[in-house]
C-alpha cells in the first residue's frame, strides 16, 4: 500500500516535469509485463539464455529507475535503459525466443514507442536509427542463417507470441491512459488560469473604472469651483494666475487618467476607434491651449503651424487624435529645458475622398540615444533613467501613442539627434468631409485670460427650469454656481426617488442626471420618470452626467434613450452648451458681449479644526470662501450621511452602502478631512469585496469620527438641517402667501418655525428673513 501511494504521489507530481512522469509509467509498466513474460517462460521452459536476459533486465531497470527518480535524472536513465533495450536485451531476445516467428517481434514495436516518448531531440533520432538498423540485420540474419535462432515448439511459439501481444497492448494502453488523463488535467488547469486571467482583467478594468469615477468625482469639485473663481471679475491677477494653473493642471491628471484607463483597454483588447466629423483649427485651439502654460512656466516657445489649405472639416478619431498629440507635446515639454516646441500639421492627398494628415512635435531638448529609439514605445520604458529621474512621468504616454496610432492605422516615427532635440511624426488617413480649406485662424495664446474681465455668457433662460439629480451634494452645489449667470430655474436632488417625486409635480426643460447612484442609477430613473402615468417629463431632454466616455458606455446611453452625456468634471461651458442645445430657443435670450460681475471674495478669519487640513480643503474648493461653504455643508449634513449610511449597514444591502461611503470618501476629501476620506474608502472598498467582517469591526469608530464633524466650530454662519430640495422651498413660500391672503398671522409664524430646521441657500434665506422681521 505505501508503495502504490507513493508511485501515484509521483505520477500526479506536477512539479515533476510530463517527460520525467511518462518515464515512471512507461518503465513500471514495461516491467511489470516483463515479471510476467519471465513466469511464463518459467511455466512452458522456454530457453534459459533469453530467462536469464530477462531477469537480469528486471532488476537493472528496476535499480536504474529507482536512481534516476530519486536524483532527479530520469532523462539520463531513459537514455541508458532505451540503447540497453535495442542493443542488449532485444537481440539476444531475438537470437533465443524465437526469431522473426519468437514473441519479440511486438517488443520491437514496444522499442519505437519508448524512444519516441522517453528520447530528446538528437537522441531520439540516433536512438532510431541504430534501432531501424539493428531490426534490419537481426531478421537478414534471421532469413539466411535460421539455424542461429532457438526454434521453439509450436505450442510454445503460440503462447509466447500471444503473451507478448497482450504485454505489449496492455503498455500501449496504460500509455494512451495515462496521456488522456493527464491532457484532461491540463485542459482543466488551462481553463482555470484562463478563467482566473479573465476575471483578474475584469477586475483590473472593475478597478480602472471605479478609480476613473472616484478621482473624477472632487477633480469635478475642484475644477467647478476653480471655474467659478476664473469668472470672478473682481479676483487679484494673482488669483487668477493660479487658478490657470490649477486649470492646467487638472486637464493634465484627467488626461494621465486617461492613459491609464486606455493602456488597461488597449491590453485587454477593449479599446474602439469612433469616427466623428470634426473642425481641425477648433482642434488645433484646444491642443494650443491645453500646452500654452506648461510651455510658458518652464520659459518654452510653442509654435503651432497649421497648413492653411487642410482641409476645414475632417472624419476620424478626435478625442485619439487629441490624445495622441497631448502626449507628445506633454513629452517634448518635459525633456526640453530651453527652447521651443513646434507643432506643425500637414497632409498629402491620397484621392478625393482622403487624405494622409501628417502632425510632426519638434523640439529643441536632450534628444535620444540612437540605441534606446527600438524601444521606446514600450510601456513604462523611459530613456535615459538615470539622467531624467527628476522628470516625472509614468512611461506609458508614448506607448499610447503607438498602439493608438496602430489602432487607427497610421504611423509613429522618431528622428533625433541626442543633446540637440527630437521630431516625432505621426500620419494618419482621414475622410475629408468639407474640402474647403482651413484658412488662417486665431490660436488664443491663453485660454484662462478669457475670464479677465469677468466671464461672458452669450444668453439667459429666466423662463427655463433645470433639475439636477447626484448624489454627491458638492457637486450639486458646483453645477449648480456654474449655471448661476444663466438665469435659469435650478433644483437639485440626491437620489432617484426625489426626482421621481418632483418631476410628477413640475415640468423641466432639462434633467442632468448622474448615472452611479445608490439605490435607483440614473438609467432606471431616466426610464421610469418617461414612463410615468400623467407624468410632466415624458419627452424632457434627459443628460447623462458620468465618469465612463467609452465607446460602450456612449452606446449603452444612447441605447437607453438618453438625449446627450457630460463627462465629468464638467465645466461652465460644457453645461451652457448643453443647455443651448437642449432648451426651447423660445426661452433663450441672446446677450450681447458683457462682463457679468460679481461678489469680492470676503477675508474670512482661519479657524483651526482638528482633522481638517485647511490649506488642502482650499486648495480643493478653489478659495477659501468655497472652503468655509463646503466646510458648513458638510457639517450641516453629518448626522444625516451617518444616518443613511447606518440605514443600508443594519439592512445589509451593501451595493447602496458603498455608493454611500463613496460620497462621504469624496466630501471628506474635498474639504481636507484625509483620515476620514481614507477610512470611508476603506469601507467602500470592503463592501464591493464583499468583506463584511471588516465592515461590521470598523463600521461604528467611522459613524463616531463623522459625527465629531457635526459640532465642529467651522465658522460657517447660517442654520443646521437637512438641505431642502426645490419643490419644499416653493411648498413654504406658497404656504406663506396663502398664510398672509388670509391674514392668518399664527399660521405663517408656524411655517416659519418649521423652516427652522432646514438649511436655505443665500437668496432664500434673505426671504424668510423679511417675512421674520414682517411677521416677528
Amino acid at each position: 500500500m505505501r508503495l502504490d501511494n507513493s508511485v501515484r504521489k509521483l505520477i500526479t507530481d506536477r512539479s515533476r516535469s510530463l517527460r520525467e512522469r511518462v518515464f515512471v509509467v512507461l518503465t513500471l509498466a514495461a516491467t511489470a509485463v516483463m515479471g510476467l513474460a519471465i513466469i511464463g517462460d518459467l511455466l512452458y521452459v522456454d530457453n534459459r539464455v533469453e530467462i536469464l536476459t530477462l531477469v537480469i533486465a528486471f532488476f537493472v531497470v528496476h535499480v536504474i529507475t529507482i536512481i534516476g527518480v530519486r536524483t532527479k535524472k530520469t532523462d539520463v536513465a531513459a537514455k541508458i535503459l532505451s540503447f540497453g533495450l535495442i542493443v542488449v536485451i532485444l537481440p539476444i531476445v531475438f537470437l533465443f525466443g524465437g526469431g522473426s516467428e519468437g514473441a519479440v517481434v511486438p517488443w520491437l514495436i514496444f522499442a519505437y514507442l519508448y524512444i519516441g516518448l522517453m528520447l530528446p531531440g538528437r537522441w531520439r533520432i540516433t536512438a532510431l536509427i541504430i534501432h531501424t538498423i539493428i531490426v534490419a540485420a537481426m531478421f537478414t540474419i534471421g532469413y539466411y542463417y535460421p539455424e542461429l535462432n532457438d526454434v521453439h515448439t509450436r505450442r510454445v511459439k503460440s503462447i509466447d507470441v500471444a503473451l507478448a501481444v497482450v504485454e505489449v497492448g496492455y503498455i500501449c494502453f496504460v500509455m494512451t491512459w495515462f496521456q488522456n488523463r493527464v491532457f484532461k488535467q491540463e485542459n482543466a488547469r488551462v481553463k482555470e488560469e484562463t478563467k482566473k486571467v479573465e476575471e483578474l482583467s475584469q477586475s483590473q478594468n472593475r478597478f480602472f473604472s471605479n478609480m476613473s469615477h472616484e478621482i473624477r468625482t472632487p477633480i469635478n469639485s475642484i475644477m467647478g469651483l476653480n471655474e467659478i473663481i476664473l469668472r470672478n471679475p473682481d479676483a487679484t491677477d494673482e488669483i487668477r494666475k493660479d487658478s490657470r494653473n490649477i486649470q492646467t493642471a487638472g486637464r493634465m491628471l484627467l488626461a494621465l487618467i486617461n492613459d491609464l484607463l486606455d493602456f488597461s483597454r488597449i491590453e485587454a483588447g477593449r479599446m474602439e476607434i469612433v469616427p466623428v466629423d470634426y473642425n481641425v483649427a477648433k482642434l488645433m485651439s484646444e491642443i494650443a491651449n491645453m500646452m500654452w502654460a506648461p510651455a510658458a512656466e518652464k520659459g518654452l516657445d510653442l509654435n503651432v503651424t497649421v497648413d492653411h489649405s487642410v482641409p476645414r472639416i475632417l472624419h476620424g478619431d478626435e478625442v485619439r487624435i487629441k490624445q495622441i498629440l497631448v502626449n507628445l507635446l506633454n513629452n517634448a515639454v518635459k525633456y526640453t529645458e530651453e527652447g521651443s516646441v513646434t507643432l506643425r500639421v500637414g497632409y498629402e492627398k491620397t484621392d478625393d475622398e482622403n487624405i494622409r494628415l501628417i502632425f510632426r512635435v519638434t523640439d529643441t531638448g536632450m534628444g535620444i540615444r540612437q540605441e534606446v529609439i527600438p524601444y521606446l514605445f514600450d510601456a513604462f520604458t523611459r530613456a535615459d533613467e538615470e539622467k531624467n529621474a527628476g522628470i516625472e512621468g509614468t512611461g506609458l504616454g508614448l506607448s499610447i501613442v503607438k498602439q493608438l496610432t496602430d489602432l487607427m492605422k497610421g504611423d509613429v516615427g522618431v528622428d533625433s539627434e541626442y543633446s540637440k532635440g527630437t521630431t516625432f511624426t505621426v500620419t494618419l488617413l482621414q475622410k475629408v468631409i468639407d474640402p474647403d480649406p482651413t484658412g488662417e485662424f486665431d490660436i488664443s495664446g491663453d485660454a484662462g485670460e478669457a475670464y479677465a474681465d469677468g466671464h461672458f455668457v452669450g444668453f439667459s433662460a429666466a423662463s427655463a427650469a433645470v433639475l439636477i439629480v447626484d448624489d454627491n451634494r458638492m457637486n450639486l452645489e458646483v453645477e449648480k454656481k456654474l449655471l448661476k449667470d444663466t438665469e435659469i430655474s435650478t433644483d437639485t436632488v440626491l437620489s432617484g426617488e426625489e426626482a421621481l417625486k418632483l418631476t410628477m409635480e413640475k415640468a423641466y426643460d432639462v434633467i442632468l442626471m448622474d448615472h452611479m447612484m445608490p439605490g435607483m442609477d440614473g438609467i432606471e430613473c431616466m426610464k421610469r420618470i418617461r414612463q410615468q402615468d400623467n407624468g410632466r417629463n415624458l419627452k424632457t431632454p434627459v443628460i447623462v452626467l458620468t465618469a465612463n466616455a467609452g465607446s460602450k458606455d456612449r452606446e449603452l446611453y444612447a441605447k437607453c434613450g438618453f438625449d446627450g452625456y457630460l463627462v465629468k468634471p464638467v465645466s461652465g461651458s460644457q453645461l451652457e452648451e448643453v443647455m443651448r442645445t437642449h432648451l426651447p430657443a423660445s426661452k433663450i435670450t441672446v446677450k450681447q458681449t458683457t462682463a457679468v460681475k460679481t461678489k469680492t471674495e470676503k477675508n474670512i478669519p482661519e479657524k483651526i479644526i482638528p482633522g481638517i487640513d485647511r490649506s488642502e480643503g482650499i486648495k480643493n474648493c478653489g478659495s477659501a470662501e468655497a472652503f468655509e461653504t463646503m466646510l458648513g455643508m458638510f457639517a450641516d449634513l453629518a448626522k444625516e450621511s451617518c444616518d443613511e449610511i447606518d440605514s443600508y449597514y443594519k439592512e445589509g444591502n451593501w451595493n447602496a452602502y458603498a455608493a454611500k461611503v463613496h460620497a462621504l470618501k469624496s466630501s471628506a476629501q474635498i474639504i481636507g478631512a484625509g483620515k476620514l476620506a481614507g477610512e470611508a474608502f476603506a469601507l467602500e472598498t470592503a463592501a464591493k469585496d464583499n468583506d463584511i467582517e471588516y465592515i461590521r469591526n470598523n463600521h461604528s469608530a467611522v459613524m463616531k469620527h463623522l459625527m465629531q464633524y457635526e459640532t465642529m466650530d467651522t465658522g460657517h454662519e447660517g442654520k443646521r438641517g437637512v438641505v431642502p430640495d426645490r419643490f419644499i422651498v416653493e411648498s413654504i413660500f406658497e404656504a406663506l402667501l396663502e398664510a398672509e391672503k388670509d391674514n392668518d398671522d399664527e399660521t405663517i409664524r408656524d411655517i416659519l418655525e418649521e423652516a427652522e430646521g432646514y438649511s436655505f441657500s443665500y437668496e432664500d434665506e434673505e426671504k424668510l428673513e423679511k417675512w421674520r422681521k414682517h411677521h416677528g
